[in-house]
């Protein structure tokens, strides 16, 4: 049996300062590399951003003004030459919509749209008596509740917790019309009290949400794309 000599000091120093060598740099080279980590999942997070009315506000009016006008006649102006004035609808958010869908509506009748009353033949003089959204809601189960922390200026929030939940959401829009003669301004004819309504609910059952509406909210195909073609 050989017995080996001890290792100087300086030798087991040297083996020490090697092995905390190599430690450090692996530290570093940790930390490098969650600092790398950390700096790409920053970069990397999108920017979000919501428009002032939200998607289901938006359905809401569109539908209910879409539905209103849908229900207007205006077969008997084919052909003819017709001036809207639309500043009856000053006070609606909605106006540029409004706008929009009638003249949509008009062309497909066949109407011919002028920019000057003298031009026309007839005025149409749009109203919108109510253009607008409301919410209700029942909940039976939990509301959050909020909880300070004594002496500090810390809150925080015990979830909502509902047993029951129903959120309903329609929009409304009535509208009325006068048709007049352009030149005398004589009254030829009025549609008046024209309204509906579209409806967005979301439930929540032992909490399990999903949602119902009677509106159309799918992705439109080629096929769906409907076209009116004149003569």
């Amino acid at each position: 049996m050989k017995f080996l000599p001890p290792k100087p000091d300086s030798l087991r120093a040297d083996t020490d300062c090697c092995s905390r060598s190599g430690k450090f740099s692996l530290l570093r080279l940790l930390s490098a590399a969650a600092g790398l980590l950390l700096l790409h999942a920053g970069c990397s997070s999108p920017t979000i951003t919501n428009t002032s009315r939200n998607i289901v506000e938006q359905l809401l009016i569109s539908s209910a003004v879409e539905r209103c006008m849908y229900q207007i006649d205006f077969s008997m102006y084919r052909d003819a030459k017709v001036f809207v004035d639309y500043s009856n609808l000053a006070t609606q958010v909605d106006k540029n919509y409004v706008q929009g869908c009638f003249e949509l509506y008009l062309s497909k009748a066949g109407i011919i749209l002028v920019k000057e009353e003298k031009e026309a033949a007839y005025t149409m003089r749009l109203i919108s008596g109510t253009l607008a959204t409301s919410s209700t809601q029942v909940l039976i189960g939990t509301p959050e509740l909020p909880i300070p922390l004594p002496n500090t200026d810390i809150n925080f929030a015990l979830p909502e917790i509902p047993l029951f939940k129903k959120v309903t959401r329609r929009g409304y829009g009535k509208f009325s019309l006068t048709v007049l003669e352009s030149p005398s301004q004589k009254p030829v004819r009025t549609v008046d009290g024209v309204s509906n309504m579209s409806e967005f609910i979301n439930w929540t059952i032992l909490l399990i949400p999903f949602s119902s509406r009677n509106m159309e909210m799918k992705q439109s195909e080629f096929e769906d794309t409907q076209y009116y073609l004149f003569e």
